[in-house]
């Protein structure tokens, strides 16, 4: 945890099982606060499989309901397919990384 930082970074890899077309990624971005003070809601972005499927998507998104129009940087690799970029796959399944920035 880095307090006050403008721009942090949250480096997080998983997979996703299951993921289908038609389903969507959705990213909701909160400010960490000390209790009793509630967590802040900052913004949410979403990601279709149109918008990454088969190649991948490596890319800014603008953070809807932002009071400041904030954006978060996203990398999502698809593996275990026919198609997926090979400078991207690794491993199988959907491999997703967020950083906020």
């Amino acid at each position: 945890v880095i307090n006050n930082e403008l721009n942090p970074v949250w480096n997080f890899t998983g997979e996703i099982e299951g993921f289908m077309d038609g389903d969507v990624l959705r990213f909701t971005v909160m400010d960490k606060d000390t209790f009793p003070k509630p967590d802040d809601f900052l913004g949410k972005a979403e990601l279709t499989a149109q918008d990454f499927y088969p190649h991948g998507f490596h890319g800014e998104l603008t953070l809807a309901d932002s009071k400041t129009q904030a954006t978060m940087t996203v990398m999502v690799v698809v593996s275990g397919c026919d198609t997926a970029a090979p400078e991207l796959a690794e491993g199988e399944g959907i491999q997703t990384t967020t950083v906020l920035a």
